[in-house]
This record gives C-alpha cells, sequence and structure tokens, in this order.
C-alpha cells in the first residue's frame, strides 16, 4: 500500500491537478508521510519558512485528495470564517 503526505496551503500559494489548493506526495509507508507532515509545518512551502499549510495530514493514496472528516481547523484571526482562507482576494 502507498500513503500519501497532503497539505491544504492559502488561496493562491499552489494549484494541482484538481485546482484544489492542496498539495501531495506519495511514500512507500505512513511514516515517511508523516515525516514530511511534520516538515511542512515547520519549513512551510518549498522550504522557505515564508508561507505555512493551513492543515496537514497522512493518507492512503487518494485521486483528487480529500480533506479528512475530523478536520477542525480554526482560521487565523485576520480571517472571519475557514472559507474566506481559501478565497483567492482574501490569501494573504
Amino acid at each position: 500500500m502507498r500513503y500519501q503526505s497532503n497539505a491544504l496551503w492559502p488561496a493562491g500559494v499552489c494549484s494541482s491537478q484538481w485546482g484544489d489548493n492542496i498539495s501531495t506526495d506519495t511514500h512507500d509507508t505512513v511514516e515517511q508521510s508523516a515525516a514530511v507532515c511534520r516538515m511542512l509545518r515547520v519549513e512551510g512551502f518549498g522550504g522557505e519558512r515564508k508561507v505555512f499549510p493551513l492543515c496537514v495530514w497522512t493518507s492512503e493514496v487518494q485521486q483528487p485528495p480529500v480533506l479528512p472528516k475530523h478536520w477542525n481547523w480554526q482560521p487565523p484571526p485576520h480571517y472571519e470564517n475557514p472559507r474566506e482562507a481559501l478565497t483567492p482576494s482574501r490569501a494573504p
């Protein structure tokens, strides 16, 4: 079985073939996938420590990726609701 690391980014940071602001990468083990998620939380997009994911998670390979059902992300203070973080006009 293959696993993937997933990251949801603020609008305008990245786009996938599904146009969903989610980046993914596939791995041989769930431990490798979790390690990438931890790295994304610390290093941010491209390892530049400028833009950080709104949410990261591991999963079996999914195409397209799906946010976990238990996702209870709280938006940064400058967003009035979580959906605004995904709207390009409100991107930081």
